[in-house]
């Protein structure tokens, strides 16, 4: 990653003063806590979607509740929700690395949710790495 270098020429009295700031590089999306993700409520009702409904060999937030840890009687309680997949990732707040992490996990299989994160990613993220996939 490249840091920016902004110089301000600021005139004091008869002297020029040069004062050089560096900017940190631009944040990854990967690594950012989704609820604090700018813009990701928009695709989080797409994931509520294809993470809500009941499936009888996992895949659904019931097994994500699990990959996070959450032990059997709280999931159960996280059924009785209207929209579990919020509650969950609400509470647990991972970064969008980790969800993605636990979606292409053994236990949920689920490309087809990360893809949905790539594709928003894609158009979002500022960072180097991103931006040279583009």
């Amino acid at each position: 990653m490249f840091n920016v270098i902004i110089c301000l020429l600021v005139p004091i009295t008869n002297r020029s003063v040069f004062f050089f700031f560096i900017a940190p590089p631009a944040e990854c999306l990967w690594h950012e806590k989704i609820m604090s993700v700018n813009g990701f409520q928009s695709i989080f009702n797409e994931i509520e979607i294809l993470l809500d409904p009941v499936r009888p060999l996992g895949g659904n937030y019931e097994t994500l509740a699990g990959a996070f840890g959450w032990p059997g009687s709280r999931i159960l309680f996280l059924g009785s929700k209207q929209n579990p997949t919020a509650v969950l990732l609400k509470q647990e707040n991972p970064t969008l690395h980790e969800l993605s992490k636990h979606l292409l996990g053994n236990e949920m299989k689920r490309s087809d949710v990360v893809d949905v994160i790539k594709q928003w990613i894609e158009t979002k993220c500022t960072c180097q790495n991103c931006n040279t996939s583009r």
